[in-house]
């Protein structure tokens, strides 16, 4: 067999390489070592294994891999060339007469402290480099740390540098369906294990932790007779001490690496050079992690291709995943209560919805969950936990808040500003009117408690008429859910993060000893919670549902939910769990006319954008977000500066938040919007003397704030979005006046800048097109052909640019604004997929300099996958024995 493929080899790749001989096999590929016959040299040879190769196809691979090539750095073992030899993937690195990390632990089981650490660090650093580009290694373990120099004074070098991301990005869902897994199980962190898509730069993290333990100990942190048996320690055990394995080890050594092994990402180091740092001594396990977590390290990036790779393609209905069979290794095959923790991924062209969007049968047989597509509409999608396949359902365009009756025949759900109910024929029945709801529940006397724009409500099942029970005037209402009785139900205050029970007339009867903003219930006595206070945390109370008291404290449940606001999407059935972690915030491109990436700039928590080139030259460019709150970013100087801190919605300080940032025209003002409970200040801000003013005060519409898009041309007004109509809002205060509305849905106006035409974004014909219109009124022109978002104009070319739901940048000629004539629209550049979930997503897409020199993109948060459980009251038992601990 080898000797097959040596001579498939030779044969395919005479002329370019002399292969001559095998020197070694990994998880993917086996490698050769071959003479360049051009160069002259030694080079390594990787050919992945045949079945990963039928896999993963030849075009899709070398699309992939060709993006790793763009790395340099002295610790990365850099990439010479990929291709296809007679359907054999391969590519090439220089040959390193040395040894790998691995053949030099075999022989001396421990390190030397110093040599642990300097090899540990230089790994760091290669890790670092590429981290700030977006790349993530994956599979970090010994045998990828190649050993240079001699003994004593050996130096790092990594390599297969991003061959993971491109065998996964380039295999998708084929690889699960195969069995093929990617990893190592002793270096994977938790959430690689488990099969998570949106592995972040903290797996990497997590792996030089582990490899760091063994150089010292002697072993990895986890080991066991089979990789499922690794993997469960992984999930659930901690690693023995370093202080047990070695004494010599120094203190501060060990907290570091006890550290980076932390099973939550959000419990390690804040990134690879810290945790490094950390190492050698330069902080004291992780305190000098900056206050202001929220901005990320600003990279600087010189290449010419578009980074597709940062966000992972979608499989198609995969589920991934290990079924862990015991809690500890040894346990006994037919061990009662095993834990099995799988992923879901959406659908192909799809996203999942983050909010209160899953909903299990009460049985655990069956999960509704919401999709969003590329033009922004909502679906609700179907599967049996038993099968691999989810569908979608007819009848529920616009879904939002899915819940399932007692039986798990009938769900129900949000759209167009209505209650729907759909049963199991499929006929899709509308209830009545309930705008904006943000929860549902069903309970054992056939009554359906919601919560919505006006208050909370409830109505029969077998009912038309809902009766409003506790209205809006009670405080600011945010989830309910009914009790086991069916006759209570539990919910929430935002105003005091406060618990209240009442009945079914809205009798407040109780007022939970807890404070929290989000709940839901866990059957049969356990409560759900999050607070604002801690976002990321989701606790378990419980409770005795017959006085109605807490049992005990709150046990943490989760500590890594990405979901803002202390909301959190998760539902219960049987003994299943589901959750939504939430996503992670990925940087704004720079891309210059030509559509080259220039540079890069992560700032967490914005999503909304806008920029500015000053008479001078200096480019500024403003972020918003109201949790991440409001920044200032000077391309020249890579200076990023807060002009307001977060702000969870509520009515404090008036610095706190900034949304939706915009420019005035000489740059020297900035307005945003600033969100408060009832209602939402537009604030302008002085840049030059850095003064502010609450320029007008508008209610909130149906809970929400204006969109700011502009100044007016005379910049005594702003250009704001409400409900679907286009306003002109004075900023003395005096009333706003209607420029745009239409059928349907409406996003991101832009007026002319003579003043004569408005653009925006609509989906009156189906899904989200570009229209132009004449300001005076007429029949707006359609201006995309293939769906479109967030149009600008060019400052004074005339033209109109706005981006495509498949990732490109576009652009049309307005040859007469008066009568909004416009040309055929045609694409300038593609700026990866890595923006294409943006559509569905809140925010601004991108912003623009002058006519189109610079383009300032904004790419979607990271997709992340649907958890689920089984059973999840084990979960509570690994809390116990933490806490025990």
């Amino acid at each position: 067999m080898l000797d097959d493929v040596l001579d498939r080899l030779a044969r395919a790749l005479d002329g370019a390489y002399a292969v001559e001989r095998r020197i070694g096999s990994g998880g993917m590929a086996t490698v050769y070592l071959a003479r360049d016959v051009r160069h002259g040299r030694k080079v390594a040879l990787k050919v992945l294994h045949a079945e990963l190769s039928a896999v993963i196809g030849p075009e899709r691979f070398l699309k992939e891999i060709e993006l790793t090539a763009s790395l340099q750095h002295p610790n990365i073992l850099p990439l010479f060339d990929s291709g296809d030899a007679d359907g054999l993937l391969y590519y090439v690195m220089p040959y390193v007469d040395g040894e790998t990390l691995r053949a030099r632990l075999e022989r001396e089981t421990q390190l030397p402290v110093d040599d642990a650490l300097r090899l540990a660090t230089e790994t760091a650093d290669a890790l670092a480099y590429a981290h700030a580009l977006g790349v993530v290694h994956r599979d970090i373990k010994p045998e990828n740390i190649l050993l240079q120099g001699a003994a004593g004074a050996q130096h790092a070098l990594v390599a297969d540098f991003g061959i993971a991301l491109a065998v996964q990005q380039a295999g998708g869902q084929r690889m699960t369906q195969t069995g093929l897994s990617l990893g190592t199980p002793q270096y994977m962190a938790p959430e690689q294990a488990m099969g998570e898509k949106a592995v972040d730069a903290r797996a990497d993290q997590y792996a030089l932790g582990a490899v760091t333990y063994e150089m010292l100990a002697g072993e990895p942190p986890f080991t066991g007779p089979s990789a499922q048996a690794i993997i469960a320690r992984v999930l659930t055990a901690d690693p023995p001490p370093l202080a047990t394995a070695r004494r010599t080890v120094p203190e501060p050594v060990a907290r570091a690496v006890h550290r980076a092994l932390q099973k939550l990402p959000a419990d390690r180091f804040t990134d690879i050079r810290a945790f490094a740092l950390a190492l050698n001594g330069g902080a004291n396990d992780g305190s000098h992690d900056a206050p202001a977590a929220s901005v990320e390290a600003r990279t600087r990036t010189r290449v010419g291709r578009v980074l597709a790779w940062l966000v992972p393609a979608f499989a198609a209905g995969a589920l991934i995943g290990w079924a862990i069979a015991n809690r500890t290794t040894g346990a006994a095959a037919d061990a009662p209560a095993a834990l099995a923790i799988t992923s879901i991924l959406p659908p192909t062209g799809g996203t999942l919805a983050q909010r209160r969007s899953i909903a299990l049968t009460p049985d655990g047989t069956q999960l509704a969950f919401v999709i969003i597509g590329l033009d922004g509409g909502r679906t609700l999608w179907l599967r049996r936990l038993d099968g691999p396949e989810a569908v979608p359902l007819g009848g529920t365009a616009g879904a939002d808040v899915p819940f399932w009756s007692t039986d798990g025949r009938t769900l129900g759900f949000f759209s167009d500003g209505y209650l729907m109910l759909r049963d199991a024929s499929g006929t899709v029945r509308r209830v009545c009117p309930a705008a904006d709801a943000t929860s549902a529940s069903w309970g054992a006397k056939n009554v359906i408690v919601f919560t919505h724009r006006l208050g909370i409500s409830t109505v029969g099942g077998n009912e038309s008429a809902c009766r409003l029970v506790v209205p809006r005037g009670a405080g600011t209402l945010l989830k309910a859910a009914l009790l086991p009785d069916g006759g209570r139900f539990v919910y929430s205050l935002a105003d005091t993060d406060s618990l209240r029970i009442a009945t079914l007339d809205g009798q407040t009867v109780k007022v939970l000893p807890l404070r929290a903003r989000d709940l839901q219930l866990a059957p049969p006595h356990w409560l759900a919670v999050s607070s604002e206070q801690d976002a990321r945390g989701l606790d378990l109370v419980e409770m005795d549902w017959r006085t109605l008291e807490p049992r005990g404290t709150p046990v943490r449940l989760l500590s890594d939910m990405r979901s803002s606001g202390g909301e959190f999407s998760l539902t219960f059935g049987g003994d299943m769990m589901v959750y939504h972690a939430g996503s992670i915030d990925l940087p704004y491109l720079e891309f210059d006319e030509h559509g080259v990436l220039r540079d890069s700039v992560h700032v967490s928590g914005t999503w909304t954008i806008d920029a500015h080139r000053e008479a001078g030259g200096v480019v500024r460019v403003a972020l918003g977000g109201n949790l991440g709150g409001l920044w200032l970013y000077e391309t020249a100087s890579d200076r990023v500066t807060r002009l307001t801190v977060g702000d969870s919605g509520r009515p404090v300080d008036r610095r706190l938040g900034g949304v939706y940032p915009t420019f005035s025209r000489d740059g020297s003002r900035l307005a945003y919007m600033v969100l408060r409970a009832t209602w939402c200040d537009v604030v302008v801000r002085e840049l030059r003397t850095d003064v502010e003013r609450t320029a007008v005060r508008i209610a909130r519409s149906r809970g929400a704030c204006p969109k700011l898009m502009q100044w007016s041309a005379d910049e005594h007004a702003v250009v704001a979005e409400v409900d679907s109509v286009v306003k002109l809002v004075p900023l003395d205060g005096s009333p706003a006046t209607t420029i745009v509305a239409r059928p349907g849905r409406l996003w991101d106006a832009r007026i002319s800048p003579d003043g004569h035409a408005i653009a925006y974004s609509s989906d009156e014909g189906g899904r989200a097109e570009i229209y132009v219109r004449v300001i005076e009124g007429g029949t707006p022109a359609r201006v995309s052909t293939a769906g479109g978002r967030w149009p600008v104009w060019g400052a004074t070319n005339g033209r109109l640019y706005f981006l495509s739901p498949i990732g490109q940048m576009m652009v049309a000629r307005v040859a007469n604004t008066r009568t909004a004539t416009v040309d055929v629209p045609r694409a300038l550049f593609s700026v990866g997929t890595a923006t294409r979930g943006i559509f569905t997503d809140r925010g601004t897409g991108f912003a623009m300099l002058g006519n189109g020199e610079r383009f300032f993109v904004r790419q979607s948060p990271s997709a992340v996958t649907l958890t689920m459980v089984r059973p999840w009251t084990r979960l509570l038992h690994h809390a116990d024995t933490a806490s025990a601990r």
